[in-house]
């Protein structure tokens, strides 16, 4: 008889995923548990005493239909969908698509274990995301042009752009002063 739900052991699965994770790579996730399915590893057997009546019914066993867990999603976005998929006999969640920790740094799917005859019941997959240097800096340079006579005396003071830029770049000797020359 299928009177038990399948069960999570936690309401709340955390997984970490680094952003630069490749498609495919596999996360799995706690199995859920039917209380209609039988451990083989704890009892290889059951003797039943079946009393048959008139009109008799035939054996029910939670084997099978009652005992088998498929997983799914819940209620998801198509964003996640391209993101993440999961194995609906394991249970393990996959990466699919890009992961961004610049745009997403954890996701919450709900997860739900289903047996044959539509019992189910919830978890929660907590993914956090965790960065990775992947943006590499950029120094966006534009020309300055400032004619300095070569006879310009040490100490003399420079355009203040040049003297404003010249901390960020210069192949220059200075004096330690942002626009001065020696």
């Amino acid at each position: 008889i299928n009177d038990n739900s399948p069960q999570f052991k936690e309401e709340s699965i955390n997984l970490e995923i680094r952003e630069s994770a490749a498609r495919g790579a596999r996360f799995v996730i706690e199995e859920a548990h039917d209380a209609d399915e039988l451990d083989r590893e704890k009892q290889q057997e059951i003797n039943l005493l079946l009393t048959a009546l008139d009109g008799g019914s035939p054996q029910r066993s939670d084997e099978g239909v009652n005992g088998d867990v498929t997983y799914e999603f819940g209620h998801v976005t198509e964003d996640v969908k391209k993101i993440f998929n999961i194995d609906r006999k394991v249970g393990e969640i996959r990466v699919v698509g890009a992961v961004d920790y610049e745009t997403t740094t954890s996701f919450e799917i709900r997860v739900k274990a289903k047996d044959g005859l539509g019992l189910s019941s919830y978890s929660k997959a907590i993914i956090h995301i965790t960065d990775v240097n992947d943006n590499a800096p950029a120094v966006n340079l534009k020309s300055l042009t400032n004619p300095i006579p070569e006879d310009t005396l040490p100490g003399t003071e420079s355009n203040p752009l040049i003297r404003d830029f010249l901390p960020l770049v210069s192949t220059a000797e200075r004096s330690g002063h942002s626009g001065t020359f020696l």
